[in-house]
């Protein structure tokens, strides 16, 4: 269905790649629509327009559209929870959130078309954006353009941009960063394929004294005071808090990161099948646990427990499944804790994607049991920690945190974690 619509994404591309002038904080498809009016004009809002008569189209477009709206809604729930008693804080929460509960009014792809023509005009602060944008390029005032395409642009946007997370996930899977990350530090004269365990056997990069992490609101990278480059990593931020407190509490001796991208600088029904909710004794649970929304009986949850090596495996399973290439991609939380008279504590804690093809995939809905044979890549990995299982971060279970920060259903993560901490008498 797609196709045709790529190989415009693909020209759209071409041509900011081709562009002499910076772009600044301008993201590519914005600067390429209001640039390249010619291929948006004959190519890409004809070929929107032609999609827009197929179902499966219409339906695509509003289940993302609403996506990014839940997404965005819970970007400023976290941004505030993070701040609660800044009043600035609120007050832009409050005024993000006039704007957009009125569209979770929305409810199909025709309602969303005509709530975006409708609405545009009360963002002019857009239109003179994009307006700056079209003159420099044309050399004339493009608001007859923008307002009359803003629709289409909007539904490009999302499309557009999901495309260019496919190609990003592609090559995350394929680790291809790891390779510049490996040429870099070729450059300083150390070969991290002899001095880095990590790196040698899962292609990532350990923390040692001489990297620091910048943990920015937008961005996680890595920076060695050696190389001077960012590298980026596929934490989010809140985690990213929550690891740092336990280094700085020394319960966690060793961890390394997967590298995502290398840059000079930085530039956004809930019943159980069966098993148990989590508590803090969890030598009881079962081998299979599963959890099922009630919204979508397809996202669902499993954790997985080997009493004998003492460890948890939790996976998502979603509807709405990553596609990278030929394969499905889920993700994976798994730890090893170990027992004292104390209490359980976390040894080792790492989260990765898992690539499945579609038969294995098919089985694994099947049997929780069946394993991904198309690649896995860690996100990062940590051992020799002794981090408490009841451990707390900004009043939230750390384990709770780990999950929340990859999986995405929340509400779901929520309810199996509503007995943690409850002990048995």
């Amino acid at each position: 269905m797609y196709h045709h619509l790529y190989e415009v994404f693909e020209k759209l591309d071409t041509y900011v790649d081709g562009r002499n002038e910076p772009s600044y904080s301008i993201d590519r498809f914005t600067i390429a629509f209001y640039e390249a009016r010619l291929i948006v004009e004959t190519q890409l809002i004809p070929e929107l327009a032609r999609l827009s008569l197929l179902q499966a189209f219409t339906a695509d477009v509003f289940g993302l559209f609403s996506a990014s709206l839940k997404s965005e809604i819970r970007a400023l729930q976290v941004e505030l929870h993070e701040q609660p008693e800044d009043k600035m804080a609120r007050l832009i929460f409050d005024i993000k959130m006039e704007s957009l509960i009125p569209q979770t009014a929305v409810s199909d792809f025709h309602s969303m078309m005509e709530y975006t023509k409708a609405n545009f005009l009360e963002y002019t602060s857009l239109l003179e954006i994009y307006d700056d944008i079209y003159s420099r390029a044309h050399g004339c005032s493009g608001e007859e353009f923008i307002s009359q395409s803003y629709h289409w642009f909007r539904i490009g946007f999302m499309l557009y941009w999901r495309w260019r997370d496919e190609l990003c996930r592609s090559a995350f899977i394929d680790q291809k960063a790891s390779i510049r990350v490996e040429a870099e530090y070729a450059e300083i004269g150390i070969d991290l394929t002899t001095t880095d365990p990590q790196f040698s056997k899962y292609r990532l990069l350990s923390i040692n004294p001489q990297i620091i992490i910048m943990n920015n609101k937008d961005s996680r990278t890595l920076v060695d005071s050696r190389i001077q480059k960012h590298f980026w990593i596929n934490v989010p931020r809140r985690l990213m808090f929550a690891l740092e407190e336990l280094s700085a509490q020394k319960l966690i001796s060793k961890i390394a990161f997967n590298v995502t991208q290398v840059t000079d600088m930085v530039p956004i029904m809930e019943e159980m099948e069966r098993g148990k909710k989590l508590k803090i004794t969890v030598s009881d649970l079962p081998a299979i646990s599963r959890f099922y929304s009630t919204e979508a009986f397809e996202d669902g949850l499993s954790i997985l427990h080997d009493k004998e090596k003492c460890s948890l495996t939790f996976e998502e399973v979603m509807k709405d499944f990553r596609i990278v290439g030929d394969n499905i991609v889920t993700q994976v939380v798994h730890l090893e804790y170990s027992e004292t008279e104390n209490g359980t504590y976390i040894n080792h804690l790492d989260h990765e994607f898992i690539a499945y093809t579609l038969d294995e995939y098919d089985a694994r809905l099947k049997d929780v049991n069946t394993k991904g044979s198309a690649g896995k890549v860690k996100s990062f990995k940590i051992d020799g920690a002794e981090i408490p299982l009841a451990h707390k971060f900004e009043g939230d279970w750390f384990l709770l945190v780990v999950l929340d920060a990859y999986f995405q259903n929340h509400a779901l993560i929520q309810e199996i974690f509503e007995d943690f901490g409850q002990t048995t008498d």
